[in-house]
């Protein structure tokens, strides 16, 4: 049977349609030498999906979310789920290629995980249950339980842990980059804070704690290199490592004023915390002359097989507010922490009644700003916390009063050794787009995944280390975008500007005339050829029926960086005005020949 080798050539015949030919060869004869890769690629914008939304949108729409919607970014499927359209995927891509570059610097290893999670890797670690109404379940045909995956952490483990490896195969990064699900209480924001995510999440394995700690703080200048070379308004803070688990954890946080986040920050000597994590001092004029105390309650619950319910009592001034991830610390292998009401309090009390839901076990703390008048009435208060608890304290119920159990506010000084004791700490907001845990062994523990050297079996020690992929890309448009004109007090952003790195086109050529079609397509050829970095980055909009200025309004929206207007001037020669507008740079080069437009890109991009 003859096999047929097709190699397409595109013509046009008389009337300018667009034909098609091919030649066969068999299969003794060897083409690959005739196959040449085109070293452009026209991309025209008439035949491009970019549907402009002009309709009025929801007034709740932050900007990112309101660019992206109008200049026909992204499309909302239901709530919380979004498409993102072909103009976004490009400048997603071009964020992936910037992720895999330096995951590749510092060893990562890239593959894929199911995002379907049988339910029994999940009740190895507890975190069936303890996730929450977060982890989106569901079962199969024949019962069998499974949960869309938001993190991989006991799938990789799993991995690692059947394979036995010897202790000289460490450490090994393996990450991955797909989608990830959450059942998220308050879905908003377009692609910030959606059900259906892009992330790329890093879990490392090492022998010891000391190459663990390394590791850690490898992948975290990764980060910083990452969101550098981005450009963006950053800062990475001290962080709570939440339903992960972990004893060390750092976020990156895009600094914008539309974040959710609290970020509290020292700027003398360049402390940041989140809110969770931050802590200050009371400057003398917010120290109160009395002191009216209020009693927190939090259940803990640990992993341990014995004693692993607790609940903490916290004393501190009402005119204060309890952080209760501040408490943290003083508990091994967290299951679960949460503060509850008094009323929660009494129905947890009569369940532990009977020995067989175990007992409770307590502890009292005193935030330090509160220890000295809790110590002057410390027989009455532990009175009145025997009373409204129920419970008997003895002399075995230690008092920890030396941490600072309260949320650090604006206006508080610094707590920082290395500080000079005197700097105030501000606040500034952000939007969470990367997050990095140490593990240590909680979860290679619950998979047997360990290294042997000289007959001694360890536990692994692991990182995980996340960046929402999808919410970094609006992160950036967020922060970036330009301001626009004031509209009843606020300022609106009248054009979407991505990190250069990303940005999904570099140029748009723009000819004045269709007679200049032509012109347009042959820049754009030796363009692409003699700079390979512009290859199918340059687009030319060849569409006839629209007017110029709606076509530059639309480039300039869509934040192209350079718009080259092509057209003709009074000596019939085609003249090449170039205008390049990203961030606070503007410049305009007017009359410009195709020489040497070349020559003006050369030195912009070699």
């Amino acid at each position: 049977m003859l096999s047929i080798n097709k190699n397409f050539k595109i013509l046009k015949n008389s009337n300018n349609v667009i034909i098609s030919s091919f030649t066969t060869s068999t299969p003794t004869q060897n083409n690959n030498n005739n196959v040449k890769r085109n070293k452009y690629i026209n991309v025209f914008r008439s035949k491009m999906f970019i549907p402009f939304q002009d309709q009025k949108m929801e007034t709740d729409l932050i900007e990112s979310q309101l660019l992206m919607q109008k200049g026909g970014l992204i499309r909302k499927l239901a709530v919380g789920s979004y498409s993102t359209l072909p103009f976004a995927q490009k400048a997603l891509e071009n964020l992936i290629k910037v992720i895999d570059e330096e995951m590749e610097q510092v060893g990562g290893q890239k593959m894929t995980m199911p995002k379907m999670i049988p339910k029994e890797l999940w009740d190895k670690t507890g975190r069936w249950d303890a996730f929450g109404k977060d982890l989106i379940k569901l079962k199969d045909r024949r019962e069998n339980e499974y949960c869309m995956g938001p993190t991989h952490e006991e799938v990789v483990t799993s991995i690692v842990g059947n394979e036995k490896l010897p202790f000289n195969n460490f450490p090994i990064k393996l990450y991955q980059i797909g989608e990830k699900f959450r059942d998220e209480i308050r879905p908003r924001f377009g692609l910030l804070r959606g059900k259906e995510f892009l992330m790329k999440d890093m879990y490392s394995f090492d022998v010891t704690k000391e190459d663990a700690e390394k590791t850690y703080y490898q992948v975290k200048q990764a980060y910083h290199n990452i969101l550098d070379r981005l450009e963006l308004p950053y800062a990475c803070v001290e962080a709570d490592s939440g339903n992960i688990g972990g004893n060390m954890s750092h976020e990156f946080q895009v600094v914008t004023k539309a974040g959710e986040d609290k970020l509290i920050h020292c700027s003398n000597c360049g402390y940041h915390a989140n809110i969770e994590k931050a802590v200050g001092l009371k400057s003398k004029e917010n120290i109160n002359d009395t002191f009216d105390p209020i009693f927190n309650i939090v259940r803990i619950e640990t992993n341990q097989k014995k004693n692993n319910k607790h609940i903490a009592i916290v004393v501190n001034d009402s005119q204060d507010t309890f952080n209760h991830y501040s408490i943290k610390k003083h508990y091994n292998n967290i299951k679960s922490i949460e503060p509850i009401t008094k009323n929660q309090y009494t129905d947890l009390l009569s369940k532990h009644n009977s020995k067989e839901n175990g007992e409770l076990n307590y502890q009292i703390f005193v935030d330090t700003n509160a220890s000295k008048p809790f110590s002057k009435n410390q027989d009455a208060l532990l009175e009145q916390i025997k009373s409204e608890f129920s419970i008997n304290l003895n002399k075995d119920h230690k008092i920890i009063d030396s941490d600072i159990l309260i949320e650090a506010k604006e206006g508080d000084i610094c707590a920082q050794e290395s500080c000079n004791g005197s700097s105030k700490l501000g606040i500034k907001k952000g939007i969470e787009v990367g997050h990095i845990f140490y593990l240590g062994n909680k979860y290679s523990s619950s998979f047997n995944a360990t290294s042997c050297k000289n007959n001694i079996v360890k536990d692994l020690e692991m990182g995980c280390f996340g960046i929402g992929v999808s919410r970094l890309l609006a992160a950036s448009v967020e922060a970036l975008s330009k301001s626009g004109k004031e509209i009843d007090g606020t300022v609106t952003k009248d054009k979407i500007t991505f990190p250069k790195e990303i940005t999904p086109y570099h140029i748009i050529i723009v000819p004045k005339k269709e007679s200049l079609q032509k012109d347009a397509e042959e820049i754009s050829q030796q363009l692409q050829q003699q700079i390979p970095e512009l290859k199918g980055r340059i687009i030319i909009d060849d569409r006839h029926d629209a007017n110029v200025g709606h076509k530059i309004f639309e480039s300039k929206f869509l934040g192209i960086p350079y718009l080259l207007v092509l057209n003709i001037d009074k000596s019939k020669q085609t003249n090449y005005k170039v205008e390049y507008d990203y961030g606070q740079i503007k410049e305009e080069n007017n009359y410009l020949n195709q020489p040497d437009t070349l020559d003006y890109f050369k030195n912009k991009f070699i």
